[in-house]
This record gives C-alpha cells, structure tokens and sequence, in this order.
C-alpha cells in the first residue's frame, strides 16, 4: 500500500497534479465502532484488521487536516490525493471485517 503513495507521488510528477483525480471513496464506518487493541504478542485476526483499519483512519484525517489548512490549491489536491488513497486501504479492512468477522456465528 505504501508503494502505491509512491507511485502517486511519482505520477504527480510526471504530469500536472491538474490531471490528478481524486475519488470518492465509500465508508461503511465500521471502524468508527471499534476500539484499537494494544498491539501486544499473539493477536488474533480481528484485532490486526481492527488496528489496520484504525491507521487508515487516522491517515486519512491526517491527510485531510492538512488539506484543510493549505492555501496551496496544488498541495491541497495532493493531500486530498493521500486521502482518497488511505480511505480505499480502509474500505477494504472494512469490508474483510465486515465479511470475515460480522458475518461469523
């Protein structure tokens, strides 16, 4: 995943961050339910796609909270960008979570 911001980056280089689109990405919002365990030893499968989602999270606020505060238009769809990115890691957490997890007996 982190390579994928890497070739993003370099795209953006490549061309203008004009021609860069940015999508809109679902969120189921199951993260916004769940606690973050403490990454200690053995965990188990949920805990790992509960911590992965809640990077995702906070990445995407992250991205988000510069966009917010950039008078750069350029720089402000480059954090947009990120932010699309890390909220599409998140759905797909999510929506393992919701397969392998919720849907259990």
């Amino acid at each position: 995943m982190e390579m994928g911001h890497i070739e993003i980056l370099e795209e953006i280089r490549k061309k203008d961050i004009k021609d860069i689109r940015i999508y809109d990405i679902q969120n189921l919002h199951i993260s916004d339910y769940l606690i973050k365990p403490a990454p200690i030893g053995e965990m188990s499968y949920q805990d790992i796609l509960i911590i992965a989602m809640k990077i995702e999270e906070a990445s995407c606020k992250l991205y988000n909270s510069l966009a917010e505060k950039s008078n750069n238009k350029d720089i402000r769809k480059l954090f947009l960008k990120l932010a699309s990115e890390e909220s599409s890691y998140k759905i797909m957490f999510e929506k393992m979570y919701d397969d392998e997890i919720l849907t259990q007996d």
